[in-house]
């Protein structure tokens, strides 16, 4: 898949290392399939030689599943990509004081079950980051493609 990502000229880091939150790197991983979508079914249909690769381009083609993608990567851009940002590994902040920001996300999230549309708001997250400060270069244009629909 490298030689792929480097032959199509794409930044092998929109695959993302598994760190963090499980649940971050579950909806890292729905943002940069969908926004992957078309260079993954080249990939399945030209370079992948494998029997399974035709059912794998079927699943991910399915609307359903991209569908599935977009929410994910939208919940990784509103909710889990700002708690990474502002409180995984953040030594600037106790324990304790999470607690007001983690009240914030609950407020946030109760205003988005009654809102969904927030979800596409580029700079709606749970955690009132600047959205700046949690997108990495990388991700820039994926997480676009995910609100610019």
């Amino acid at each position: 898949m490298r030689s792929f990502f480097d032959s199509n000229n794409l930044d092998r880091n929109l695959i993302p290392p598994y760190v963090g939150n499980r649940f971050h790197t579950l909806f890292l991983f729905c943002a940069s399939i969908y926004y992957l979508t078309d260079n993954l079914d080249h990939y399945l249909t030209s370079t992948c030689c494998k029997p399974f690769a035709k059912d794998i381009r079927n699943t991910l083609n399915d609307p359903t599943v991209q569908k599935c993608l977009l929410v994910g990567g939208l919940y990784g851009k509103c909710l889990t990509g700002p708690w990474m940002k502002k409180l995984y590994r953040n030594s600037e902040i106790s324990n304790l004081e999470s607690g007001k920001y983690l009240q914030l996300a609950v407020s946030r999230l109760k205003d988005l079950a009654e809102n969904p549309i927030k979800l596409w708001d580029p700079e709606f997250n749970c955690f009132d980051v600047d959205v700046n400060e949690y997108r990495s270069e990388e991700h820039t244009s994926e997480l676009q493609s995910l609100t610019n629909l």
